[in-house]
């Protein structure tokens, strides 16, 4: 949840986003940099289920956190900007009153253990983007500590954490230098392992026309890894489809039944019936990679 407008957030980076600044995040550094430039509009979430889930299940969780541990929180509204970097801020989901002050809360939700450790209630780790999410609600709110709360795999867990001073002035490096390539105009590279669907969004392709880059030395390079990769994959695909028809063939002469064990493995057999089916589908880019033919 966010405690401040769209069309302000650009103007900010957020405690939620500090994390793609060291590439554990929900989306690279180039394309937060694309964000906040104003070269594209964030991606609008509102209709994802993860998103809708968190909105109704964070009261609940913060509920049942009060009544559990005996805490007093209450709800946050405001947008909380940090003290001296003008365009870093932070929304927090509650605040704790702990030893006469209120400390910042966030409340997550998860439905598997993946990057969490725990004994009993307590919890001993998190994913590292949750951590440097609070250490900067931290540097923002100047406060020495925040609390994580959890719904992990339906059972409650929390964690206190501390200030760490090297983390807090890592991230504040990281916030004033992104802001600086933001005003220079200086766009990052993107990860081409993760930004492919976004570059392939940003192509308009002009398609008459017609462009010579054989002085690129690295196209072609690219040209013919991506052909070889390509070949690994049809031939593994082919391999895995010969394996599946030999194992179903061996099922097929047991009597077809729905569960096979042998060692190791579990195979599981359904019917899926004919059905009619109706889809839109999506715009994409298509790019096809042919090898032209050297001149004698």
């Amino acid at each position: 949840m966010t405690n401040i407008a769209l069309k302000d957030r650009k103007n900010f980076v957020g405690a939620s986003e500090v994390a793609d600044l060291f590439g554990v995040g929900f989306k690279s550094r180039w394309v937060l940099w694309l964000e906040k430039s104003g070269r594209i509009e964030p991606e609008d979430l509102s209709a994802n289920e993860n998103i809708q889930a968190g909105k109704f299940l964070e009261p609940a969780i913060a509920e049942w956190a009060a009544e559990k541990w005996d805490m007093k929180l209450r709800k946050v509204h405001r947008y909380i900007k940090h003290p001296s970097i003008s365009r870093f801020g932070c929304s927090l989901d509650y605040e704790s009153l702990e030893d006469g002050k209120w400390i910042p809360v966030e409340i997550k939700w998860s439905q598997n253990n993946a990057g969490w450790e725990y004994e009993g209630e307590t919890l001993l780790d998190c994913p590292l983007k949750y951590l440097l999410q609070k250490q900067s609600q931290l540097t923002c709110t100047r406060a020495p500590y925040g609390r994580l709360i959890v719904l992990l795999s339906g059972k409650l867990k929390r964690m206190k954490i501390e200030m760490h001073d090297l983390t807090v002035q890592r991230i504040e490096n990281e916030v004033e230098a992104f802001w600086r390539s933001v005003d220079a105009g200086e766009e990052p590279k993107p990860d081409f392992a993760y930004d492919g669907a976004m570059i392939a969004q940003l192509m308009q392709v002009s398609k008459d026309a017609v462009v010579d880059m054989t002085s690129n030395n690295h196209l072609p390079m690219l040209c013919a890894e991506y052909q070889a990769a390509a070949s690994v994959v049809k031939d593994g695909e082919a391999r895995k489809e010969a394996a599946l028809a030999e194992i179903r063939n061996i099922i097929k002469e047991s009597g077809s039944p729905g569960i096979v064990l042998c060692n190791g493995f579990k195979i599981s057999n359904t019917q899926v019936a004919e059905a009619p089916m109706q889809y839109v589908r999506k715009a994409y880019l298509n790019t096809r990679i042919t090898q032209t033919k050297e001149k004698q």
